[in-house]
């Protein structure tokens, strides 16, 4: 028991210097968000100086739910409409996968007909039809005989207007009313592939003509919700960036709040579980996230002279495939990876060793968080495997020459592996002291324990919490309604939500140990909405 009792001792002790770390990096990025938001505010006249050209990546893949929104909200950025396109990038892989899943009819019909609680109806079958179909089809046919529910399925599934659908008609309205070609729409062929191969046969297209020469590509998810300055600010801070460094940025980023659907979620159990699940996601960008890009984008500038440089000034950062803003030139020669599950963090490593800086703008975008236990526990599961990647990324790096030096490679994958290792145990750092004092009722280390939990979780999640109003225009506008109770609900239910953090990741290491001796693909799950 002594030597439990010491591991506990030491757990927590890491756990919370951790803490106290993360709580100065919460500070510091929340200062800068508003000192450099203010700044922007003072001086939006400036960035008409310079107007470059973008166009906003929008790859969907069953988004009927979102796409008129989605498209009616990038069509009213605050830009010149003369400056800016809109690319919707469709995919043959949805008609392809309509016709497959039809033998899925007949399960969501039994469900439908016994009146299943719609909580089960969309965590079996979201993806079948969208979440507000699902919603429509249990109220129309609940406790209806399950064969005549069954023919009419039949009907509905054959009328269900596919993303493509949506997008030809609703283009066609918004250009009518600003009278350009506001909204182009580009289909990817292939029955296959997934985001990166859309975003890259895209890039591909548009540079074949002289028309996008100079552009500038943002990719946003089809949830996206960015403030609607963005294309203003990353245009005056790529400006500044030139001003100052002689040469143009090729990568900007813009990080995300995860608050955009945290209303939707029920006050039940799952409910707040998935809130809880929302905020944690929102927490890591504040404080892990914003924190990477503001040191790789300035350390990486300043000159290595030694090996203690290397160690000092190499900054592990990513790229995520929403917000990202790149120069179509750029992205044409950097096409995103499309052998590995997990681009994003891949992605940016690249660009890392390369010593590219990635520039964090503080505008940010507001995006949703997953619906359903199986979606949160498979977004992470698949999010882990760019650490297991990692290893043959870095192989690829070196093999093709884009490092600076093979030492700086060799520090970054260490500093990967680290950030793997710490999510990967997350749970049972957390969980391995609360349950060794409700065992043995050592009420010192329960004490303790809950010291950490206050500086790890309820503190910084409350600190946010009160935020969110002034976060959430920093997107767009204040959505999230805040209340007190809600809070002490999220606090308690931090629990159960950070032991359960690393069963994603774990997950993920068995079906890479599996996959050793097997050999099978394994394919990303899109987020279904």
């Amino acid at each position: 028991m002594d030597i439990l009792y010491s591991i506990s001792l030491i757990t927590m002790v890491f756990i919370g210097f951790r803490s106290v770390t993360n709580l100065i990096k919460l500070g510091s990025n929340l200062s800068w968000l508003k000192k450099e938001n203010t700044n922007f505010n003072n001086s939006k006249n400036k960035t008409e100086r310079n107007v470059p050209k973008f166009l906003i990546f929008l790859p969907m893949l069953r988004e009927q739910r979102v796409i008129k929104e989605t498209l009616n909200y990038f069509s009213n950025l605050d830009y010149p409409k003369d400056s800016y396109k809109i690319i919707v990038i469709t995919t043959e892989k949805e008609n392809f996968q309509k016709l497959s899943n039809q033998h899925r009819l007949y399960d969501l019909a039994n469900d439908l007909s016994l009146n299943r609680p719609l909580t089960i109806i969309k965590e079996k079958h979201l993806g079948l039809f969208s979440s507000d179909w699902l919603e429509l089809l249990h109220a129309k046919y609940s406790d209806i005989d399950v064969a005549e529910v069954a023919e009419k399925l039949k009907t509905d599934y054959q009328n269900y207007p596919t993303t493509l659908d949506i997008a030809k008609e609703y283009s066609q309205i918004i250009n009518l009313k600003f009278d350009t070609d506001l909204i182009k729409i580009i289909h990817y062929p292939e029955t296959t592939g997934l985001i990166a191969h859309q975003i890259n046969y895209t890039t591909q297209k548009l540079s074949e003509s002289d028309e996008f020469s100079g552009y500038y590509c943002a990719i946003y998810n089809a949830d996206s919700r960015p403030n609607p300055n963005s294309l203003k600010y990353v245009a005056d801070q790529m400006q500044k960036f030139k001003e100052i460094n002689g040469f143009e940025a090729n990568i900007v980023q813009q990080s995300s709040i995860f608050t955009l659907n945290y209303n939707t979620f029920p006050k039940n159990i799952i409910g707040y579980f998935l809130r809880t699940s929302a905020l944690l996601q929102t927490k890591w960008t504040l404080i892990h996230e914003l924190d990477r890009f503001r040191t790789q984008s300035s350390f990486v500038l300043r000159p290595i002279k030694n090996i203690f440089d290397t160690i000092r000034y190499s900054k592990i950062s990513h790229c995520v495939m929403h917000g990202l803003f790149l120069k179509l030139s750029f992205l044409r020669k950097n096409k995103i990876p499309t052998d590995v599950v997990s681009e994003d963090l891949l992605y940016g490593f690249e660009q890392c060793c390369k010593g590219e800086p990635i520039l964090p703008i503080p505008l940010l975008e507001n995006s949703e968080s997953p619906e359903t236990f199986t979606q949160l526990h498979n977004q992470k599961r698949f999010w882990f495997w760019a650490y297991i990647d990692y290893w043959k990324y870095r192989n690829r790096v070196i093999s093709n020459g884009l490092f600076r030096s093979k030492m700086e490679v060799n520090i970054l994958t260490l500093k990967a592996y680290f950030d793997g290792l710490i999510w990967i145990c997350t749970s049972i750092l957390i969980g391995f002291p609360l349950f060794y004092s409700l065992l043995t009722r050592n009420i010192t280390i329960f004490i303790f324990w809950c010291l950490v939990y206050c500086i790890y979780w309820i503190i910084p999640t409350l600190i946010i919490y009160t935020k969110l109003p002034e976060l959430e225009t920093y997107s767009s506008k204040m959505i999230t309604k805040i209340s007190f109770a809600d809070f002490l609900l999220v606090t308690l239910f931090g629990i159960p939500v950070l032991l359960s953090h690393s069963l994603g990741p774990i997950q993920c290491t068995f079906d890479f140990i599996s996959n050793c001796f097997t050999k099978k693909l394994i394919v990303k799950n899109k987020t279904e909405r």
